[in-house]
């Protein structure tokens, strides 16, 4: 997302004080930010089905972007 739609996102369904939001992100989403994020969401959906645990699709992730996506997985116990 561009810092302004994060910034927006931000006011309209700020992080409550449990480190979660209220709604769901895609709920506050333009019909024009979902249109241009939609083929990343597909890619990293093709790499979480094809990975066998969290440390495979962070591996995955990394070949893939070139980036380690850390925020990705916070707050998840699954280790």
């Amino acid at each position: 997302m561009t810092p302004e739609e994060k910034a927006k996102l931000d006011i309209v369904n700020p992080i409550l004080p449990n480190g979660r939001r209220k709604y769901k992100i895609h709920q506050m989403l333009s019909k024009e930010t979902k249109e241009r994020l939609s083929p990343h969401v597909i890619s990293v959906l093709v790499l979480m089905k094809s990975a066998n645990s969290v440390a495979e699709l962070r591996r995955l992730v990394q070949r893939q972007y070139g980036i380690d996506q850390p925020n990705l997985f916070d707050g998840w116990n699954v280790e």
